[in-house]
């Protein structure tokens, strides 16, 4: 399925299969670079754990994360955020342009001031090429009025209004470090199997 989804993609960007893109309406991004043979790199643990971990109220979304991971000792993890509500949102949406490089890129930073409650939000946590952490989320929110504001957060400037609640999934066979992508020209998480793990059965 994964191999299909794959052949797929590179007909519907022009390649020799194009006349059978099922959608032309669909616009396609053509990334400047030369695409990965591997489409789906797939690391699989076993027996990974799940925790239910508060937002803070009055600390910002990253600070909240953070604490509860070092708390767990967690260093990797997925995140879902189930229940939160914002007095402030700082976030990116997503621009695309044939004449910019990368081609998907992210608008200036756009600040809203709440109360925003979630809708929906996912996050993936990992670190930089320093050994920092760092908090990749989209999400979606609402205001008083009923608008929709949401795109890519900067987890470090979303203050939280109320006390919630998010899922941690632990990641802790492998690391997620922040690299460049030489087919999007944009700096995205690369999965790495952890050391401990490296011979194990994952």
């Amino acid at each position: 399925m994964i191999a299909d989804f794959a052949n797929r993609n590179r007909a519907w960007a022009g390649g020799p299969d194009s006349a059978t893109r099922p959608d032309p309406g669909v616009p396609v991004l053509q990334h400047p670079g030369p695409p990965d043979a591997v489409r789906r790199n797939v690391l699989a643990g076993h027996g990974q754990k799940v925790w239910r971990i508060p937002l803070v109220a009055g600390q910002t979304l990253q600070t909240s994360v953070l604490a509860a991971m070092r708390q767990l000792k967690v260093s990797t993890a997925g995140l879902g955020l189930q229940q939160a509500v914002f007095s402030h949102l700082r976030y990116f949406e997503i621009a695309t342009s044939p004449d910019v490089v990368p081609v998907a890129h992210y608008t200036t930073p756009r600040d809203r001031t709440g109360p925003l409650e979630l809708i929906c939000a996912g996050a993936t946590v990992g670190q930089t090429a320093a050994g920092q952490p760092a908090i990749h989320c989209h999400a979606l929110t609402v205001d008083r009025a009923g608008h929709f504001v949401g795109g890519h957060l900067l987890p470090q400037a979303c203050m939280l209004a109320q006390t919630g609640v998010a899922w941690l999934w632990a990641l802790d066979h492998m690391r997620l470090v922040i690299g460049d992508d030489p087919e999007i020209c944009t700096p995205v998480f690369h999965p790495i199997l952890s050391e401990d793990n490296l011979h194990g059965d994952h």
